[in-house]
């Protein structure tokens, strides 16, 4: 059964994704290479949207535009994973953010933190793992 939509290559795909990754001008690639617009558009969408370095390439951006480094991206993820962060999107639920219960504990908790830096004591911040953030 003949189907509806054009199968393109693996390779093909990679190449566009790979040509807009770096910033070229893929919709020539895509001219070339016989592909529809709004299929590498599609393609290039959603490499954005998913792609691992997406979080890291603005930290990349901002060492070359603040100490005048030029990193890669992937450079900066494998240093943030040695470093034990994981970088994920925030998710919120907006019935849990700043009910007046949370506030009060938020406030009780700077409160007992401001004795104990007066008192000259080591602040240290735990997660679940028990690693120093």
């Amino acid at each position: 059964m003949p189907t509806r939509y054009a199968r393109y290559a693996l390779e093909t795909k990679l190449r566009v994704v790979e040509v807009a990754r770096r910033g070229g001008v893929w919709e020539e690639t895509a001219e070339h290479l016989g592909v529809n617009y709004h299929t590498v558009r599609a393609w290039v969408r959603q490499h954005m949207m998913h792609a691992e370095d997406v979080r890291v390439r603005p930290r990349a951006d901002a060492l070359e535009h603040e100490r005048g480094v030029v990193v890669v991206p992937q450079t900066v993820k494998n240093h943030v994973d040695g470093a034990c962060f994981t970088l994920k999107r925030m998710h919120t639920e907006p019935q849990y953010m700043n009910p007046m219960r949370n506030k009060q504990k938020w406030r009780e908790y700077l409160a007992q933190l401001q004795q104990y830096q007066a008192m000259g004591k080591t602040t240290l911040y735990m997660d679940e793992t028990n690693f120093n953030l």
